[in-house]
């Protein structure tokens, strides 16, 4: 195996991916509105919270997942990091609240929000049969 597949089979790359994920999260919600967007397509914002939710969640699974010391079942993984990025949904809308020019609060962008969360973790979880299992840490 290469060293740039070696790499993606530890949980570091993924736990910088998923704080880069939530640094670029708070940055978007504090940016106003475009005045005049490129296209229009309707509820497009909903698409674009599932998938952007969808990547966060597929960042923090495979970060929980490949880590040697972590090994939680399916379903309590699957709501560990669903109501994880749930909560980071919930206060992203809370922020946007707070940012001049945006509505922030609206339950339709948080139901994508936890759905693509859920969509992530689960495509994750099917995934990781085929991962080599972990090497434990030695101290």
């Amino acid at each position: 195996m290469g060293p740039l597949l070696q790499s993606l089979v530890r949980p570091a790359p993924w736990f910088t991916l998923f704080a880069v994920w939530i640094a670029t999260l708070y940055w978007l919600g504090s940016r106003p509105p475009d005045p005049e967007p490129l296209f229009e397509i309707p509820h497009f914002d909903k698409v674009a919270h599932f998938i952007y939710f969808a990547a966060g969640a597929t960042f923090l699974s495979l970060a929980l997942r490949l880590h040697p010391n972590i090994n939680l079942a399916p379903l309590t993984f699957l709501l560990t990091v669903t109501l994880t990025l749930a909560l980071l949904g919930a206060l992203d809308e809370l922020h946007q609240t707070q940012t001049p020019g945006r509505q922030g609060a609206d339950p339709y962008d948080w139901l994508a929000d936890i759905l693509g969360a859920l969509a992530g973790t689960l495509i994750v979880l099917k995934a990781s049969q085929y991962f080599p299992p972990p090497s434990p840490r030695r101290n």
